[in-house]
């Protein structure tokens, strides 16, 4: 990969490493990107809407209002990476990390994703409702307050995460056929208002 200070005004960006850079509201709407990182940087409020981009990293970058609406993604690595309030509504997403991620209020509802693996991450207030496909996993997570509504919680696979304040529908549809762990069972419980008394 050759380094770069600017972004080149191609269709597609293709072999290059960004480093150390502010690239804040840069627009890659639509482009295809293929084997790039961006590393130590900030892209807070960029624009990836309906972009492909394949086998690239994000390491240590700011995405805080980032876009990555309607975005085909593959093999993608984001790590230590600031997400509050970006966007991933109705990505497509497949062979993606996060791993070591903080959000708030960040959105990846409708994402549909196969191999989507959450490591090590913090989210809050964030909307994961409607998402759906295979091997989506959490490890080692903690979600505060974020919405699951329409998303099957037995599709998905929570390892040592915990889920705080869930909330889903008022009949728990999404709750129908998983097995939880019985911290994240009485948060279920606690989204419907039901309180467990241990003495009884």
């Amino acid at each position: 990969m050759s380094s770069r200070t600017d972004i080149p005004d191609d269709d597609t960006i293709e072999g290059l490493e960004f480093s150390g850079l502010d690239l804040a509201g840069k627009d890659f709407s639509s482009r295809e990107i293929e084997n790039v990182s961006f590393d130590s940087l900030s892209l807070a409020g960029s624009l990836f809407s309906l972009a492909v981009i394949r086998h690239v990293s994000f390491d240590s970058v700011n995405l805080q209002n980032a876009s990555f609406e309607s975005l085909h993604a593959l093999s993608l690595d984001f790590r230590s990476c600031q997400l509050t309030g970006t966007s991933f509504f109705k990505a497509r997403l497949k062979k993606v990390l996060f791993a070591g991620c903080k959000g708030l209020y960040s959105v990846f509802s409708s994402v549909n994703a196969d191999e989507l693996t959450f490591e090590d991450c913090e989210f809050s207030d964030s909307d994961f409702s409607s998402l759906s496909g295979r091997r989506i996993v959490f490890r080692n997570c903690k979600l505060h307050g974020c919405s699951f509504r329409f998303s099957m919680l037995r599709d998905l696979v929570l390892e040592k995460t915990v889920l705080e304040a869930l909330e889903i529908s008022d009949d728990a549809r999404e709750a129908r056929g998983a097995v939880l762990s019985l911290e994240n069972a009485l948060s279920v419980l606690s989204s419907l208002s039901v309180k467990v008394d241990f003495s009884k």
